[in-house]
């Protein structure tokens, strides 16, 4: 996702996080959604490299499983940009 489309799309990003019950405050959120499409998006759209590592690299990098499947799902419930994660989704439902 372009940068141009990236902040057009970030109020949605961080209303869809908020209503999942995702914790971080908006000035967390933004760097942290740049982020995730830096490492996600190759492999999760494009199809480079292991969607695995990509979600461990993601996982690790918000330190907490929880709130990483709180941002996929935010993000991807407003934008689409791959097929359901069979990563968030093992890790949702493990709870």
């Amino acid at each position: 996702m372009t940068i141009l489309n990236l902040n057009s799309y970030m109020k949605r990003f961080f209303r869809a996080y908020k209503e999942l019950g995702g914790w971080d405050t908006k000035d967390m959120f933004e760097p942290k959604v740049r982020e995730f499409f830096r490492l996600l998006e190759p492999s999760y759209t494009y199809g480079e490299g292991s969607k695995e590592d990509a979600w461990k690299s993601w996982s690790e990098y918000i330190g907490n499983d929880d709130n990483a499947s709180l941002y996929f799902k935010a993000i991807n419930s407003v934008h689409q940009f791959t097929q359901k994660s069979e990563c968030a989704e093992k890790d949702t439902n493990a709870k």
